[in-house]
């Protein structure tokens, strides 16, 4: 770890032990979710877009990035693994897991005559609620969604403008997971949360599998609310939740209690765990929203950007020299990335791009 930068970071020193990962996502899982997603009204596979200006100012082999800001009608790859959850619960509600069901079954009356009255709830910071929400709708099920004090009115609004119910949480988003558990379980609601916790790891699983297309290497937080960071940090091998409002403009990051299934996965395969301020994340919405000539443009919320934003601090700050070396970062590199959203909060997005809110301060501004 290191003080010189603008971020800290952990190197994963432990001896990597893939064997969880390739217990929760074999390739069979993936090929169903693949062929589930195949079915949905809409569906194409989101462009990989190449930045080779940039690729060649910051010293690497190329940057491609995936772009899931066009997944669909939701500006973000959330929905594939709520719905794919939504689509495994429904398998087993109806007795036939390990069958594949069309997306014109599970909307029809004879497959709802089975299935009964069913109502989909979750807590959410924003794009996960939508994607249930928009699945729910889809499918033709009820769904309530609760969101913490500090949910933009933009987030609410898009999740609202697929018939979900609207909770508000005097509270954190992990306060709104709490008392999601506890409503649903008063009303008789089916939780699709991607947060799991003792008891319930069945549903966070499957929403995982869903998201089987990506790959993660090095895991970027908020400084704000580093909770994967700081469990690594702790070095007992467990979760560790940080506490606060997290207030982060990465409002799909604002967590303070980390998933123990997603740690564990991201314990014993990532390589190194950054945790960056907020500004990180606004000069990548900036950068790829301002390309270099030739580049393409690409348009990114602030959870979508930070690993852009976190990969051109690595290569541009002075003292970087042991994370260029152990994620060998060179002029050989190809790096991948995942835009995970585009725009879900546009008075937000119109700050930053236009208004230079969250800047750069003087000591970590370009040099080049």
């Amino acid at each position: 770890m290191t003080e010189q930068l603008d971020f800290e970071y952990i190197l994963n020193n432990v001896k990597k032990d893939p064997s969880r990962a390739k217990e929760l996502f074999p390739v069979g899982i993936a090929r169903e979710a693949r062929g589930f997603h195949r079915q949905i009204p809409g569906y194409r596979v989101t462009p990989l877009r190449a930045l080779p200006n940039l690729s060649q100012m910051l010293g690497v082999g190329g940057i491609y990035i995936k772009d899931e800001a066009e997944r669909l009608e939701l500006n973000s790859f959330k929905v594939m693994g709520g719905s794919f959850a939504i689509y495994r619960f429904l398998q087993k509600k109806l007795g036939m897991e390990g069958k594949d069901l069309t997306f014109s079954y599970l909307t029809s009356r004879e497959c709802h005559d089975r299935l009964g009255e069913l109502t989909f709830a979750s807590a959410t910071d924003g794009n996960h609620g939508r994607g249930i929400a928009w699945a729910a709708s889809q499918l033709g099920h009820k769904c309530e969604i609760y969101v913490h004090k500090d949910t933009s009115q933009a987030r609410i609004d898009a999740i609202r403008s697929y018939g979900a119910h609207i909770t508000v949480v005097n509270g954190n988003y992990d306060d709104a997971v709490r008392q999601v558990a506890i409503d649903a379980k008063k009303n008789g609601w089916e939780i699709i949360s991607d947060t799991s916790w003792d008891g319930y790891q069945e549903i966070p699983t499957w929403i995982m599998q869903g998201y089987t297309s990506l790959l993660l290497f090095v895991v970027v937080e908020p400084d704000k609310a580093a909770c994967i960071y700081e469990s690594i940090k702790a070095g007992d091998g467990k979760p560790h939740s940080v506490k606060g409002d997290l207030d982060t403009i990465m409002a799909g990051l604002a967590c303070g209690d980390p998933s123990p299934i997603a740690f564990d996965v991201l314990r014993n395969n990532a390589d190194g765990f950054v945790k960056v301020p907020d500004y990180v994340a606004a000069r990548g919405m900036r950068i790829l929203s301002c390309p270099l000539k030739g580049d393409p443009f690409i348009i990114s919320g602030e959870s979508g950007a930070v690993p852009l934003g976190a990969l051109y601090s690595v290569m541009t700050e002075k003292g970087d020299s042991e994370l260029k070396a152990a994620l060998k970062l060179d002029k050989d590199s190809l790096i991948f990335m995942v835009n995970t959203e585009g725009n879900t909060d546009p008075k937000h997005f119109r700050q930053i791009i236009w208004d230079g809110a969250d800047p750069v301060p003087r000591e970590y501004r370009t040099r080049r």
